[in-house]
């Protein structure tokens, strides 16, 4: 960890003081004497930010440091870079391919594709109001539902949409003509089985999870839609259900792929 400050010229006293408070930061202090090869990857992992601790930047820049952790370290060493982020108060710039990652440690998410910047707003702005198709596709878990659909009717009162299927939804009205191509975006908590639904489809598939299941179910569009149940939930493969949708929550998106009403805006914004 004092290496690069040798490099430097720092004194020994000082290279000292700056490692021994990095290992205490990063709870490495009982490992300092062990070698490379006797420390687990976490460990690696905590080694490598402690080297960049002792130099004092101004900023961090990790490069996807936990793609090669297994899923357990993984959250560990996530957690532990959170916590780093609130003991040093310092900028850090992050890349990863995870949107989990992104989404639990970032305050602020640039969402770049092929090079472009496609969005830049905090976990719960992205969330929630995606600006494009590949936003809304990468952000969540579960993915957002994106489902094809022709504006029927358009009042003040709300917009009739026929989706792919043949199902009828009611949704907030926009500013588009009917006989408009749209796509309809739709959470899977956004979804509820309803008696009184306008949806009908069958159950292909029941993830339990323990804190919830995760039910997919055909209604006549190439994929089916993800639909978040609670844990106990009795519903079973081959069920015919009927649903409902949260329609105050749709995000749509024009033929271009865009959000429909969203501009983008400056990234220092």
């Amino acid at each position: 960890m004092a290496f690069a400050l040798r490099l430097a010229g720092v004194p020994k006293a000082e290279r000292d003081q700056r490692v021994r408070i990095a290992a205490k930061t990063l709870q490495l202090e009982t490992l300092l004497e062990r070698k490379p090869a006797n420390l687990s990857g976490g460990q690696r992992q905590r080694v490598a930010i402690g080297r960049a601790i002792v130099r004092q930047p101004k900023a961090f820049l990790f490069d996807e440091p936990l793609s090669n952790l297994d899923a357990a370290l993984r959250v560990q060493t996530r957690l532990e870079i959170a916590k780093l982020h609130r003991d040093l108060q310092a900028t850090m710039i992050y890349v990863t391919h995870d949107q989990i990652e992104a989404m639990t440690l970032a305050d602020r998410i640039v969402v770049f594709n092929a090079g472009r910047i496609e969005q830049v707003g905090t976990p719960l702005e992205l969330y929630h109001n995606p600006a494009n198709l590949f936003v809304a596709g990468f952000i969540g878990s579960p993915k957002m539902n994106l489902i094809g659909a022709v504006v029927r009717e358009n009042t003040a009162d709300g917009m009739v949409l026929e989706l792919d299927g043949g199902s009828i939804v009611r949704v907030q009205p926009a500013d588009v003509a009917p006989g408009a191509k749209l796509t309809l975006g739709l959470r899977p908590e956004h979804i509820q089985i309803d008696p009184q639904g306008t949806i009908s489809g069958e159950v292909e598939a029941v993830e339990r999870l323990g804190n919830e299941s995760i039910a997919y179910i055909g209604i006549g569009t190439s994929l089916p839609l993800t639909v978040k149940l609670p844990p106990q939930s009795p519903v079973v493969l081959g069920d015919k259900l009927r649903l409902a949708l949260h329609g105050h929550a749709a995000s749509l998106f024009g033929e271009d792929g865009h959000a429909l009403g969203w501009t983008l805006p400056q990234v220092g914004a």
